[in-house]
């Protein structure tokens, strides 16, 4: 009985572990969006930029995106863009 304890935690640890595993794994993907914004950002590939800055809202880093996509169109954008942007990140170092 004893080993049959003993073998269902272990079954147990090897879920959580797993799980854990993917987890990170999945939370990884949008950091790789982040580089691959701010190179899209660097091309001038402003399609690209939005498509990733939509997949990055609710990322801690998602104002870069934002802040990189104003500053490509700084001479086209409405200043009640700017401000809007100023208004959402108002702590962020981009501010």
């Amino acid at each position: 009985m004893a080993l049959t304890c003993i073998k269902m935690r272990i079954a147990l640890l090897a879920a959580m572990l797993g799980l854990a595993v993917s987890s990170a794994m999945a939370q990884g993907a949008p950091d790789t969006d982040v580089v691959a914004a701010k190179e899209a950002a660097q091309r001038g590939d402003w399609k690209t930029l939005d498509v990733l800055r939509q997949r990055l809202a609710g990322h801690p880093l998602e104002a870069y995106p934002a802040y990189w996509a104003l500053s490509g169109a700084l001479d086209r954008v409405p200043d009640a863009d700017v401000q809007a942007f100023l208004a959402r990140y108002p702590d962020s170092p981009l501010a």
